[in-house]
């Protein structure tokens, strides 16, 4: 039903208008210039009249362009050749509407186009007010004037320069550049009373150029316009301006559209495309169906102040004095203008990015003073721990140390008695002060070892011969494993390899781990009751350390809690010793773990980095 009634509109449509549009002749505008038709001011003029006309006309248009060129050619020269040809053309075609582009074409098209186009409507712009003013109106006759704000601009003008003392007139001797200068002089010669006012408009355009370089800092110019210089050359108004105002020591001021971006200040100035739009919509309404007497003529279309902001900045001129809503072009954005959003953006995430480094910066900060408070809190235990474990070893090192005490005073007491017998035995005494040496060196080294490994001290990285530390460990543990009923055996490397750490830490580690194992063969029966430190080089450049006790070994599931801080498999352990060995075994770039042994107890293995590949001769054995 809908398909249907669509169906049903477009045939209607067809029917009632379809066919009256499609046979119905088009209307016929002549778009008459008075001069080159591609001026840039007539260029947008024609464009803007074009599409007004095709957007609002109910009819079919059929274009034709005519330029008199009577700007640059004297209009008695042409004009009797122009209106034959232009007879010629149009006998055969009915014209609708004559577009007038300025005076010239204006009075042309009165006064033939009853001739030329009968019938037809003339529809002008770019005519000025005062050309209008007392002028009688032909009956089909209408338009869009244009006011040339000769004294707006000039009063602009010197609000910009308010030091201005002389103004400077330019323009040509074309029809047109003599019509603004008609109009321009009653305005200035308002002023002359109190500002001087040069005209230069008869000399040849290179004398033009040539004074404009010599102009004072207190001038004006006012451009007008040039078809024509003195010398009869022909000339591009724009092109002259933009030559003009390179070399001008003066600023120029002008009131033409096109003017703009091409040497003038500012200027008060009527849209020419506003103005060719105005004149399209009255050609509209006339091939509509309105009578031309009906419509009359249309008002001028507003000027308005704009300025060129290059211009401002070139002559210094402050922006702050151009009047409320000038319009200022061409204005250089400044890099936060154009990019305001994406500096804006770029800044965040600067600002972003400095908060992340300055916070990631602070939290380094404070894991490095976590490191250092744990690092010192790891060696407090450690102490506390080396402190523990010489507790334990009280009796064995009281024994270890009184045995050479002893020694030395059964000594002192046999040397006592020899010297009251009187007998000449100085070869005996000898042998005991010899004795006493050596049990006294005894003592002495025993003491240097509990001192090294009480002291309170930083860890230290130095190379050292690990078979030397292990056989330390064992001197001091031998009295404690003879209490223990414990046979301690070495089997150290052939190649013994220096390590890079600190002694007494590592050595801290093997004492934990020894003792350890001595503590778990506390139920072995006497006979098995052995440790083993075994070091064993590997392929990857360092030695492995292992330490083998027969005890009653460690439950497989308890294996990877073993080195747990506060983790302990013994009745009063407090659990920190195997967590401050694995600290400082991983703190010399090693790594420690335990297993299970087949035939029953446990082995504790560590590895540490050997130091640059070092290897010392072999030593001699210690037996346990």
């Amino acid at each position: 039903m809908r398909r249907a009634l669509v169906a049903m509109a477009v045939l209607v449509s067809i029917l009632c208008g379809g066919p009256a549009r499609a046979t119905e002749a088009p209307a016929h505008v002549v778009m008459l210039s008075a001069s080159d038709p591609y001026l840039p001011a007539f260029v947008v003029l024609d464009h803007a009249a074009r599409e007004a006309i095709r957007a609002s006309s109910g009819r079919r248009v059929q274009f034709y362009a005519e330029t008199l060129d009577m700007l640059r050619f004297p209009r008695a020269q042409i004009e009797g050749e122009v209106i034959a040809l232009l007879r010629r053309k149009y006998r055969e075609v009915k014209v609708d509407a004559v577009v007038a582009v300025e005076t010239t074409a204006l009075d042309f098209a009165e006064r033939n186009g009853g001739d030329l186009w009968p019938g037809a409507a003339i529809v002008f712009h770019t005519v000025p007010m005062a050309t209008l003013a007392g002028r009688p109106r032909a009956p089909r006759t209408i338009g869009v004037p244009v006011r040339y704000e000769i004294e707006p601009t000039l009063e602009l003008a010197l609000q910009l320069r308010p030091q201005t003392r002389r103004i400077v007139v330019v323009g040509g001797t074309a029809e047109f550049d003599r019509g603004l200068q008609r109009l321009a002089r009653p305005v200035l010669d308002g002023l002359s009373g109190r500002l001087k006012v040069d005209y230069v408009v008869d000399s040849p355009l290179s004398e033009m150029l040539a004074g404009a370089a010599k102009l004072p800092s207190d001038a004006i110019v006012l451009y007008l316009s040039m078809f024509r210089d003195g010398a009869g050359a022909q000339h591009v108004p724009r092109d002259v301006l933009r030559r003009y105002a390179a070399v001008s020591k003066a600023p120029v001021f002008g009131m033409f559209e096109t003017y703009l971006g091409e040497g003038i200040v500012a200027g008060e100035i009527a849209s020419y495309e506003a103005q060719g739009r105005r004149a399209g919509e009255l050609v509209a309404r006339v091939l509509n169906g309105e009578r031309p007497a009906d419509l009359g003529v249309d008002h001028a279309v507003p000027p308005g102040c704009i300025a060129d902001w290059r211009q401002l900045r070139r002559w210094g001129i402050d922006e702050r004095l151009l009047p409320d809503g000038c319009t200022v072009r061409f204005r250089e954005l400044s890099a936060w203008n154009r990019y305001r959003w994406p500096i804006l953006g770029a800044l965040a995430i600067m600002l972003a990015q400095a908060a992340l480094i300055a916070a990631l910066v602070v939290q380094r900060q404070r894991r490095q003073r976590a490191e250092l408070a744990v690092q010192q809190s790891r060696m407090e235990l450690a102490h506390a721990a080396r402190l523990a474990t010489m507790g334990e070893l009280t009796a064995s090192i009281a024994h270890e140390v009184n045995q050479p005490l002893g020694a030395i005073l059964a000594n002192v007491d046999a040397a006592d008695m020899l010297l009251e017998s009187g007998t000449d035995r100085i070869a005996d005494v000898r042998q005991i002060l010899a004795d006493v040496r050596k049990d006294d060196l005894r003592a002495s080294d025993v003491i240097r070892r509990l001192r090294a490994l009480l002291a309170k001290q930083e860890m230290a990285r130095t190379p050292l011969d690990l078979g030397e530390a292990i056989e330390e460990v064992l001197r001091l543990l031998d009295a404690e494993a003879r209490r223990r009923h414990v046979e301690l055996v070495a089997e150290l490397d052939g190649a013994r390899p220096e390590v890079l750490g600190d002694r007494v830490h590592l050595q801290q580690v093997l004492l934990n781990l020894i003792i350890n194992a001595m503590d778990a063969m506390a139920d072995t029966p006497v006979p098995l009751r052995c440790v083993v430190v075994r070091t064993v080089a590997q392929p990857d450049g360092s030695v492995e350390v292992a330490v083998v006790d027969r005890g009653q070994g460690v439950a497989p599931e308890r294996l990877p809690r073993l080195f747990d801080s506060f983790y302990t498999t013994k009745e009063r352990g407090m659990g920190l010793g195997l967590s401050i060995s694995k600290s400082i075994v991983e703190a010399h770039g090693g790594r420690i773990w335990a297993e299970g042994n087949a035939g029953g107890g446990a082995t504790f293995r560590f590895t540490l980095p050997v130091s640059a590949g070092v290897f010392k001769p072999v030593m001699q054995e210690r037996p346990a």
